[in-house]
């Protein structure tokens, strides 16, 4: 699924609401409309690792993000080249990533190009979107587990879509708004996704508040929160890891 917008001077000129795409109907998309605007700065805030060098195991960036993950009743699947599919030397998302390279989050200029990876469960924490039962916990909108609740989707719809209007997003907004109205299949769940992507994206471009966690083996864009904050310094005090090194605020960007 991909939803795509364009920022310029700090505030959003264009918005298009989320559609059914694979990395081959994105980069046509994305190729498209930087040709269109003739836009200088591309960031693309991706749902899936766009940095797996491990063999087996959990990415560091997971050791830290998972805990938080469980702690509000859901699971981080693990990233490593054992999965072929997703993350072996020929899965789709290698090619999308050579062709926009990676962007780098401490530059200085107002120039943001490349992809960064995002985490919509840990960006719904982020924001607040949790429920209350007793403990918080993280909405169960995806119809494919037996988990779900029809109220959690329409829970999560409504709290996207108010984000996406303060943000000034107010089309993609409106297809939240159509799709809380609706009983979501799973690919009504991955454009919900998009959506949560693109409130990232809109906060780095935006220059609202972000949190980077990990390092050169894999880092997570989600926006800044006091209250995931100090669960994800307290994960690295467990861990022995200097929260200094795994957890930092990138430099605001994007112009036009």
């Amino acid at each position: 699924m991909v939803a795509v917008l364009v920022a310029e001077d700090q505030s959003v000129t264009q918005v298009m609401s989320p559609e059914r795409a694979n990395f081959e109907r994105a980069t046509g998309r994305i190729v498209a409309l930087q040709a269109q605007t003739n836009t200088k700065s591309l960031l693309v805030a991706l749902d899936q690792p766009t940095i797996v060098e491990n063999l087996t195991g959990k990415r560091p960036v997971e050791r830290i993000v998972s805990s938080t993950i469980g702690r509000h009743g859901s699971g981080m699947q693990p990233s490593n080249r054992g999965r072929a599919d997703m993350f072996g030397d020929k899965a789709p998302v290698w090619p999308f990533v050579v062709l926009f390279g990676l962007a780098e989050p401490y530059r200085a200029d107002q120039q943001a190009v490349g992809v960064v990876e995002t985490y919509p469960a840990l960006a719904l924490i982020a924001l607040g979107v949790s429920r209350t039962t007793p403990r918080l916990q993280l909405p169960k909108y995806n119809p494919q587990r037996k988990t779900f609740q029809l109220a959690d989707w329409q829970f999560t719809c409504e709290s996207v879509g108010a984000e996406l209007v303060r943000l000034g997003a107010t089309a993609a907004a409106r297809w939240c708004a159509e799709a809380q109205a609706c009983k979501p299949n799973k690919a009504t769940q991955d454009m919900l996704d998009a959506c949560i992507c693109l409130i990232v994206g809109l906060h780095r471009a935006l220059g609202r508040p972000c949190l980077e966690v990990g390092d050169a083996a894999g880092r997570i864009l989600v926006p800044d929160g006091e209250m995931v904050r100090r669960d994800l310094i307290a994960r690295c005090g467990a861990l022995g890891w200097d929260a200094d090194h795994w957890i930092s605020r990138p430099i605001a960007c994007l112009g036009s």
